[in-house]
């Protein structure tokens, strides 16, 4: 039997768009978010951060262009507490965002951002190991300063991925995997010499296309003054930084069949959610 024969169906986006009318009965908010594999995800934190609402399900819809469109559609529909999330991703600084009831950005890079709490990784390793001490795991990652750390390293390195995307570069950046940049024992360290090729990739389109290349440094570049004002948790994606925090646990702790998909969603179970305060008011004061 092929692969092909063994295939799961899968919903096409317009499946996907269409799937909330059979949850009438059952939702009193629609919360609709970009990727299918991110349901579970949203649904823990929805439910931990709107106790009160009634919703039975959420509805991922395959994408950021595919929520854009559904949300400008949405005026058509009967349907009328849809509440729309998307990750920020540097759409604020590229001047991509759109201005549309119920559609809601969030203020830090994506979903992962929230995730970078020192009690809910220790918990997950407290979790793997109860015997351990939480006071003890807590003074051997050192996670508070460990988590600025790497955030201040992949703060470079962001920036010559949103110059990639500011100037239409046509090369990976925000998708490559962080163990592209790493140290190969250090997986939680960027490794300057795969960063700086990554910058001669850069350079060398720039030549080709004639465009300015970026400056050195690069904080003095105008075209990343906005940036380099930002906040780390706003220009560097979450989901980046928590793979190196987790290579950077695993090297302290054994924490079994654990993977980094079900450390994310660990992490969404065990953290505190005031950082997303803003977007509960936001959708009540927007359907009230």
């Amino acid at each position: 039997m092929t692969d092909k024969m063994i295939a799961l169906p899968q919903r096409s986006e317009g499946g996907l768009a269409a799937t909330d009318i059979f949850y009438r009965s059952y939702n009193e908010f629609y919360f609709y978010v970009e990727d299918a594999d991110q349901e579970n995800l949203y649904f823990v934190i929805l439910k931990a951060i709107f106790p009160e609402l009634i919703f039975e399900k959420i509805f991922p819809l395959g994408g950021k262009p595919s929520v854009l469109a559904h949300a400008k559609e949405c005026g058509a529909n009967s349907l009328q507490k849809r509440v729309y999330i998307l990750d920020k991703d540097f759409d604020d600084l590229l001047n991509k965002k759109e201005d549309i009831k119920g559609l809601f950005y969030l203020d830090r890079f994506c979903i992962e951002n929230f995730f970078l709490q020192e009690e809910a990784m220790v918990e997950i390793v407290v979790e793997s190991d109860p015997k351990i001490g939480r006071e003890e795991v807590r003074r051997n990652l050192r996670l508070e300063k460990t988590i600025s750390e790497i955030g201040n390293d992949l703060r470079t390195l962001f920036s010559l991925f949103y110059f990639a995307q500011l100037e239409d570069l046509g090369i990976a950046n925000c998708r490559l995997k962080p163990e592209s940049f790493c140290k190969s024992k250090q997986l939680w360290e960027i490794c300057p010499i795969l960063m700086s090729k990554y910058l001669d990739d850069i350079n060398a389109i720039c030549d080709q296309r004639g465009i300015p290349k970026p400056a050195e440094p690069l904080s003095s570049d105008t075209r990343l003054l906005g940036f380099y004002r930002a906040s780390e948790s706003q220009i560097i994606s979450g989901k980046f930084w928590l793979s190196m925090l987790f290579h950077y646990i695993k090297s302290k702790y054994r924490l079994g069949s654990v993977t980094f998909d079900s450390l994310t969603f660990r992490a969404a179970k065990n953290c505190n959610f005031e950082g997303l305060r803003w977007l509960v008011v936001d959708v009540l004061a927007t359907y009230p």
